[in-house]
């Protein structure tokens, strides 16, 4: 039922708002009191086309909003609501509705903006108007599909169409997509193919960067190596005139040695002493091979074939816009996406396998709702006849109509309406 229902700016109303309480309202008053207006209001809550000439003059945008609570709430509203991603809270539904005059109306279930077309087929569920030129939810044909399908004999096989449908629909659904993947690949294959030859030419190995940086300092700073080596082994071993650190350490420690003798405090630097002539004498050691080792002629086209190839890497890091190691992992990424498209076949097969049996299931179960609904609705349409000729409608007759599908739909391989003769021949 509607419990609250709010209006701002609309025809000749400033600002209105009314609270329903359970049971039976009437509005009465004279002609021009608003009545027909009130029932507007709730024709554009649920969904209804709107104009700008409804705007109250010299606004310039009106206001719908609704509250409508839901005692008993049927499978077909249930799942439209979760479809939409709308949460009930308190058995309640709250419509807002927007419609200024320039743009587009603003529409909003449950704070969810929703489209005008959404508004609308929520609404056929919520209220039936009745009138002169009003259309009434029985006469609608997913209406009488609703209603025979949540017959007690027929609830529980639709239930299970349902679900066999739904998983044939997505079962096509992931076939047609994967299909439409498939194509975009084969589309792009040689210029992934391009991209990937590119990088599998340069046979790029973890880390080479960094190595043939390191390697390629080292080929250019001999000199400066060795002459910081030699100046290292020059000041240890002393220059002419000059004794060597060694010599001059262990003369330290000599006198060292002599002042402990008379005063133990200068026992402490002994041993740090031996310490420095072991460093400064493996010092020179590494220093004399250094220069040993090093005393070689520079490969200058070792150094330019390093050049070429780091000048390589640095290109293909520029087009790819990334750093060494995501080169590598984008050589892996094509080669995948490659291996993908040459599977694309055994993939298909897969899925078509998937959705046949699918199929199947789906056909099965709609058979067995045909047959349900068609025996069931020969009891329901006699007790419907029955009721309608103690409602003075003598020899009247009420018909269930199926119309064949001629695919797998939603409602199975037929749609349902309702047929009445109220007179009889007529």
């Amino acid at each position: 039922m509607i419990r609250e229902l709010s209006i701002k700016n609309y025809a000749l109303i400033d600002k209105l708002s009314i609270e329903f309480f359970k049971g039976f309202s009437v509005f009465t008053g004279e002609t021009g009191a608003g009545k027909s207006i009130l029932i507007g209001a709730i024709g554009l809550l649920l969904g209804e086309r709107a104009s700008s000439d409804q705007i109250r003059r010299g606004t310039n945008e009106m206001e719908i909003i609704g509250t409508i609570e839901i005692e008993h709430m049927s499978d077909i509203l249930s799942q439209l609501l979760s479809n939409l991603n709308i949460d009930i809270e308190d058995n309640c539904i709250i419509i807002r509705r927007s419609i200024p005059k320039n743009g587009r109306n603003r529409i909003f279930i449950n704070q969810i903006p929703v489209p005008l077309s959404t508004l609308r087929t929520l609404g056929n569920y919520l209220v039936d108007l009745h009138g002169q030129h009003e259309h009434q939810s029985l006469l609608r044909q997913e209406t009488a599909n609703i209603i025979i399908n949540s017959l007690p004999e027929v609830k529980h096989v639709w239930i299970e169409y349902c679900s066999s449908y739904n998983n044939f629909v997505k079962t096509r659904s992931r076939l047609d997509n994967y299909q439409k993947k498939v194509k975009e690949l084969i589309q792009k294959k040689e210029f992934i193919e391009f991209l990937y030859s590119e990088l599998a030419g340069l046979n790029l190995k973890p880390d080479e960067e960094r190595l043939l940086e390191e390697e390629y300092n080292l080929l250019t700073t001999v000199t400066e190596r060795l002459e910081c080596v030699s100046s290292i082994n020059s000041d240890i071993e002393g220059s002419s005139g000059q004794g060597s650190i060694e010599g001059k350490i262990i003369k330290i420690r000599k006198n060292l040695f002599t002042l402990s003798k008379f005063d133990t405090c200068a026992k402490q630097w002994i041993d740090d002493l031996e310490n420095c002539i072991v460093f400064f004498s493996e010092l020179n050691s590494f220093c004399s091979t250094y220069i040993e080792n090093n005393q070689v002629n520079i490969d200058s086209s070792r150094i330019d074939e390093i050049n070429g190839r780091l000048a390589k890497i640095q290109r293909m890091k520029k087009k790819h816009q990334c750093t060494f190691d995501d080169l590598l992992k984008k050589r892996n990424d094509l080669k995948t996406r490659l291996e993908s498209i040459e599977n694309t076949e055994f993939d298909r097969i897969q899925l078509e396998k998937e959705l046949k049996s699918a199929e199947e299931k789906c056909r099965e179960d709609a058979i067995r709702l045909s047959l349900i609904r068609k025996k069931t609705t020969e009891s329901f349409d006699a007790s419907i006849s029955k009721q309608m000729d103690k409602l003075g409608f003598v020899e009247g007759k009420w018909s269930s109509k199926f119309t064949a599908e001629t695919n797998l739909a939603q409602n199975g391989f037929e749609n349902i309406s309702f047929e009445v003769c109220t007179n009889k021949g007529e």
